[in-house]
């Protein structure tokens, strides 16, 4: 029996204001139970908003002077890379102590991941503020500034009345630090490949920027150019293979519930148990199976299992990870209740999330790992299909998955990115991957593409069906709604184009009856994909390019 799912998902920004527009992505067909189609297509689900901007902490402006931008500066990190000319003397000194100058050269290394990350982090202000207002038209702003001040003088007169006025009337009152914010962040426009160094745990690193590693990674440098010194193995991680973590919440428990029961995990290696901080607070034995418990005020008793000996007490969150070397091999059981998807790649966080709503708070078990390790155990197909229309379906879920990590908001209180139901993407995390290897073995020959519209990450909406064509985003037929749209404003989403899809129409069902099972016919038809890659002899690339028109993929990692 057709397992039905509609989804939504969001544009990122308005023109004026810092918000998502809905999209709706539809039709899974869950391949376990599936009888009606040879592949059971899903589609890429929901985004969400953006937080609003920081409250007033100016004093009120009551006319803001438009000024010319200033000067834009030069992105504030830069590493030095560069080594001196061979011909010149060794930087500092006469002589070098290979050893010591190494150590320098390591931790300096270190030190331009954190300016990367730094670097990424100015990239994403700037992203978040290029279109909340017309900066640098200076006509746009002023008709901008004069309907803020507008409804600014509104919200001060009236806050009550005027409630839904308070984010515009912060925007007017921190206007000029915005602005300046504005030209301080838009030289890290291009910073977006940083996203690969986006990392918590390089923000420790800072503390290795000293002018003495300068210095020795300098001399080092140019001891290498002259030849005197070993060129030291590149360790730029997995990152440029598995792309940049993303956290998934895999399921969550009532505090109440983990008093009276516990949460067990164990590895097939080593790990480290943490606190919040990243503060080792036990390392544990491969094949050890350690417990915990939920005490009271988000503290969390993690013990061994079978003997209720303490490990620690840890408050908020509690973090499993495995030391560096065994990063790639690690598998954590975390013998999920009710479930046969027990085995994660990556880490595995537990996390209290305190919820504004009454009865709301949870405990949520979160995997963080690579991206394409996610792509791997994705449950939204078998993997039994065409190997294009394979590689067609891991492409848009690394897609999606780039994209969230990158904007989304929609958990952060929870901690996570997506998480691992219909509501995102379907995850089962390692069993999976074992159980269906065609996925990974798509995923692998496609590793690090993306699809891209104009330079930006392009969200790629999907559903089994279509009556022969598809529909642009403006003319879809969202929320099962039956009726034909022929809009002919420009479209929000030009890659979201009407295209002939005889390969997908459906033999049976009429257009109503294909709404009403959740098919909006927007961009790609996952049957007509499986049809074009079996019948048609099409490849992958050609696939996405004929659904998702002006589109361009690219191997971003």
């Amino acid at each position: 029996m057709s397992q039905v799912r509609f989804t939504n998902i969001n544009k990122l920004f308005t023109a004026k204001n810092v918000l998502f527009s809905l999209f709706f992505f539809t039709l899974i067909v869950s391949p376990v139970w599936a009888q009606t189609v040879p592949i059971e297509p899903e589609p890429v689900p929901v985004a969400e908003e953006t937080p609003t901007l920081p409250p007033a902490t100016e004093p009120l402006i009551e006319e803001i002077v438009v000024t010319e931008p200033p000067a834009e500066p030069v992105p504030a990190l830069e590493p030095v890379t560069e080594p001196a000319p061979a011909s010149e003397e060794v930087v500092g000194t006469d002589e070098v102590d290979v050893g010591v100058d190494l150590v320098h050269y390591t931790e300096y290394r270190l030190y331009q991941k954190y300016e990367k990350r730094e670097q990424y982090r100015k990239y994403l202000r700037y992203r978040e503020l290029v279109s909340t207002y017309p900066w640098e038209n200076r006509k746009a702003e002023k008709k901008v500034l004069k309907s803020l001040q507008k409804d600014n003088k509104k919200y001060r007169k009236d806050p009550s009345r005027y409630s839904y006025l308070k984010t515009r009337a912060t925007d007017y009152t921190n206007y000029p630090s915005l602005k300046a914010e504005y030209f301080t962040v838009k030289p890290f426009a291009g910073y977006a490949g940083n996203i690969l160094f986006d990392k918590d745990s390089y923000s420790s690193y800072q503390e290795y920027g000293t002018e003495e590693n300068r210095l020795g990674f300098e001399r080092y440098k140019q001891a290498i150019a002259l030849g005197t010194v070993p060129v030291p193995e590149e360790d730029e991680e997995d990152l440029s293979v598995l792309g940049p973590e993303i956290t998934v919440g895999i399921f969550n428990y009532l505090p109440n519930d983990l008093k009276t029961t516990s949460f067990s995990i164990k590895g097939n290696v080593p790990f480290r148990v943490l606190d919040r901080d990243g503060k080792v607070q036990a390392t544990i034995a491969a094949g050890t199976k350690i417990r915990v418990k939920y005490l009271s005020d988000k503290k969390f008793l993690v013990y061994y299992s079978g003997t209720d000996v303490p490990i620690a007490t840890i408050s908020k969150e509690v973090r499993f990870s495995a030391p560096e070397e065994y990063k790639d091999s690690v598998i954590f059981d975390v013998s999920r209740p009710n479930s046969s998807f027990d085995h994660y790649r990556g880490s595995i966080r537990l996390r209290y999330y305190d919820s504004p709503e009454a009865d709301g708070d949870r405990i949520w078990v979160i995997n963080k790992l690579p991206l394409e390790h996610y792509v791997w155990g994705m449950g939204e197909i078998t993997g039994t299909g065409p190997e294009q229309y394979n590689r067609v379906m891991t492409t848009i879920f690394r897609t999606y998955g780039f994209w969230k990590i990158q904007w989304s908001t929609k958990h952060a209180a929870q901690g996570f990115k997506v998480d691992a139901t219909a509501g995102s993407q379907i995850y089962y995390g390692h069993d999976w991957e074992i159980a269906h290897d065609r996925i990974r073995t798509a995923a692998e020959v496609s590793r690090g593409t993306l699809v891209f519209y104009d330079n930006e990450v392009a969200l790629t909406p999907y559903s089994s069906w279509t009556d022969g064509k598809t529909r642009r985003y403006e003319n879809g037929h969202w929320g099962h709604n039956c009726k034909d749209y022929d809009k002919k404003t420009p479209s929000t989403y030009p890659w979201l184009s009407s295209v002939e899809d005889s390969y997908g129409k459906n033999p049976d069902l009429s257009t109503c009856e294909l709404a009403s099972r959740g098919n909006h016919m927007v961009g790609l038809s996952a049957n007509g994909a499986v049809k074009m890659a079996r019948d048609g002899g099409y490849d992958y690339q050609s696939i996405l390019k004929h659904f998702y028109t002006g589109i361009t993929l690219e191997k971003h990692y």
